[in-house]
């Protein structure tokens, strides 16, 4: 759906229209706007909109959350996972807790694949490798 379909959506029945699932694969709309590589701004409008972090945390009957399901897609996603983790971050600088460590493994693969532009830049990415790898060891040098 375009972002004026979505954005219409969302005023006449409020942002719990981004959270429902649907029968066959328990998936968001925000799962179906990943699979289906819908606008980055309808991506962004759906994460930005959304109630906590429950759309972007919500698991399809696959155990794929919306991430998984662009980083695990076919086609070249970039664009959209940087979209994805930009908004979610700029919601949320917290989220990257929320992440398993699966996930947080497919996530670096990507951002280390070497296409990614401009990595260095994405917050999420930034916080990511703070929480995981910087502040961890910044502790075990002042525990010891």
């Amino acid at each position: 759906a375009s972002l004026d379909i979505m954005q219409h959506i969302v005023k006449v029945t409020g942002s719990s229209a981004i959270h429902v699932t649907n029968s066959g694969w328990g998936s968001t709309p925000l799962h179906d706007a990943c699979f289906r590589q819908a606008p980055v701004e309808v991506i962004e409008f759906l994460v930005q909109n959304q109630e906590g972090t429950k759309a972007v945390m919500t698991r399809n009957i696959k155990n794929s959350t919306p991430l998984d399901v662009l980083l695990e897609a076919d086609n070249p996603c970039d664009d959209r996972i940087t979209a994805l983790t930009r908004a979610w971050y700029d919601r949320d600088p917290r989220c990257t807790e929320l992440l398993s460590g699966e996930a947080v493994s497919k996530v670096l693969r990507w951002a280390d694949s070497g296409d990614v532009p401009n990595v260095t830049s994405n917050n999420f990415i930034k916080a990511l490798l703070n929480e995981r790898f910087i502040l961890p060891r910044y502790f075990a040098v002042i525990m010891v």
